[in-house]
């Protein structure tokens, strides 16, 4: 299969900030010269990825954004913001979650709600 080129497209990563979303990030700036927008509900963590991916040679543009993906207005203005920051969102990559470990009948409603509006309304809105 032929890759896709996605230098100076724009890629949007939910939960940019650690993990899986911070390589990703990472992949798209440095290594395929794409403009990333870091999203996370946490700014220093966002912000920490994206220095360090600025530092880097040949990366594409590289933005950070608190976001709550649970929360519509903050998804929307987040996006607005990157639309006037990066130009139009090409990729979207939902990578935020909550992940507890343990016995599922053991978690308390708060939580089981929390995850369920990341989960899987994060990636709805």
């Amino acid at each position: 299969m032929k890759r896709k080129c996605v230098r100076g497209k724009t890629v949007a990563i939910t939960g940019g900030g650690s993990g899986i979303g911070q390589r990703l990030a990472e992949i798209f700036a440095i290594e395929l010269g794409a403009n990333v927008a870091i999203l996370d509900i946490d700014q220093n963590k966002a912000e920490n990825v994206a220095s360090s991916i600025r530092e880097k040679d040949g990366a594409g543009q590289v933005k950070a954004w608190r976001c709550d993906v649970s929360d519509d207005d903050s998804v929307l203005a987040c996006a607005k913001d990157i639309r006037s920051c990066l130009g139009e969102v090409d990729i979207v990559i939902c990578n935020a979650a909550i992940l507890y470990f343990g016995h599922t009948l053991e978690l308390d409603t708060p939580s089981l709600q929390r995850a369920f509006d990341v989960n899987v309304m994060g990636t709805l809105n």
